[in-house]
């Protein structure tokens, strides 16, 4: 009798702590894919900042009777980093593997966890370079 009740409670501590990993790496998988949905809005916004770029650069010296100190330097390395952050997101999202078969709980919270890091660093870095952007485009007003 104590046998099958020391049986049981094994049994049943084991779904628990199953069912817990499970739970703990939906969460860790929900996180990371609220990051990935507040990155989403800005890759259209550095589309629309991109083709800003393209035509500031294509009349630029309209803008430079304005303003002769504008710097197309400045805005040929804004595009380059747009387009560098834009390609970032694309590449996380097509190199993301959420098919777990044949994978135990602890390699799905390691692989999550440093997704979930790489997309908060995509994150950053679509913040960092809104910022820019805003700031950088705010000067080619015509």
């Amino acid at each position: 009798m104590k046998n099958i009740f020391l049986l049981s409670l094994t049994f049943a501590l084991f779904f628990v702590g199953c069912s817990s990993s499970s739970d703990n790496n939906r969460k860790i998988q929900d996180e990371m894919i609220a990051i990935h949905d507040e990155v989403m809005p800005m890759m259209g916004t550095f589309v629309r900042d991109i083709q800003k770029i393209d035509s500031i650069l294509l009349n630029i010296d309209e803008y430079k009777t304005q303003n002769p100190r504008l710097d197309t330097a400045e805005l040929t390395q804004l595009r380059d980093r747009l387009e560098t952050t834009h390609d970032s997101m694309n590449d996380w999202m097509h190199d993301l593997n959420l098919n777990f078969e044949g994978k135990s709980d602890d390699q799905i919270k390691a692989y999550l966890e440093v997704e979930k890091d790489k997309i908060q660093d995509i994150n950053n870095e679509f913040i960092e370079v809104s910022d820019v952007a805003k700031q950088t485009l705010s000067k080619y007003q015509l």
